[in-house]
This record gives C-alpha cells, structure tokens and sequence, in this order.
C-alpha cells in the first residue's frame, strides 16, 4: 500500500507539483506543468529526483523520490553530508 504524506506533498491531476526538502520542509514546487515523472521535470529552487536502495539496505530494490532545496544543498555539502561528483551539463560528470 503506498504511504503519502499529505502535509509534503500535492497533486493535480495525478501529477506531483510540490515536494518538501526531506532536511528543511521547504517547498519545491515544479516550474512547468508537463506530464514528466517527478524526477525528470524542472524545480523551482530545489531537486526532485529518485533513488533506489541496493543490497545490504532492508529497502533493497525499494525507490523513492527525494527533494532537496537549494540552500540545504549548499549546507549540507559544506558540511560533507553530501558530495559534489561532475555536472551533467559539462564533461566533468561522475
């Protein structure tokens, strides 16, 4: 059974158009309306996008959508929580 919390996030017509940043609560709401799964469209001020869990996680195979907002991004990798590895848009990626 799928679990949605109700308070994070709304829907229109089927589709996501906000997430909360799973380490502030700010909203991220979606810049355009189009029919993209979440973690393909275009965010206001944040990133909306899947994850999987893999072997040695009790949620092996499980997915998700995450949502960060900007300036946790920018904290938390100051801080070392997450870490910066290429641009998609430039050659340096991963």
């Amino acid at each position: 059974m799928k679990k949605t919390n109700s308070k994070t996030k709304k829907t229109l017509n089927k589709h996501v158009v906000s997430h909360s940043c799973v380490f502030c609560d700010k909203l991220i709401k979606r810049l355009h309306f189009t029919k993209s799964p979440d973690w393909q469209a275009m965010w206001d001020d944040g990133v909306v996008d899947k994850i999987a869990a893999n072997y040695g996680s009790r949620f092996d195979g499980n997915m998700y959508i995450i949502a960060i907002c900007d300036k946790c991004i920018e904290e938390k990798e100051g801080l070392g929580k997450i870490k910066f590895i290429g641009n998609y848009m430039e050659s340096n990626c991963g």
